[in-house]
């Protein structure tokens, strides 16, 4: 599996869904999207996310990619300040520019 576009209507995507899925390196986010839970791409191939304004809940490590292949990850203007510095922390150094 290398690329997923989530059709609208979708609202939630599972703790897990992609966990450790090497593979995946692109995935389209819907605007009915409100929750990312924890893990849900964690440890995946994705070299870029777009979160949708919509997303209210983004659960523990929810795009953590400890192998350092997430290079941007666009925080919405919703986010909270604890939003933002989790998903500040989960980017590799050289993205956090």
């Amino acid at each position: 599996l290398e690329s997923v576009v989530f059709p609208e209507g979708i609202t939630s995507i599972g703790t897990a869904a992609f966990w450790e899925c090497d593979a995946l390196t692109s995935v389209s986010l819907p605007s009915s999207l409100t929750r990312v839970e924890s893990t849900a791409f964690g440890i995946s191939g994705l070299t870029s996310v777009t979160i949708p304004a919509g997303v209210t809940y983004l659960g523990n490590e929810a795009f953590g990619n400890r192998s350092l292949r997430v290079k941007v990850l666009a925080v919405p203007e919703f986010a909270t300040k604890e939003q933002a510095a989790l998903l500040y922390q989960e980017l590799p150094p050289e993205a956090r520019e």
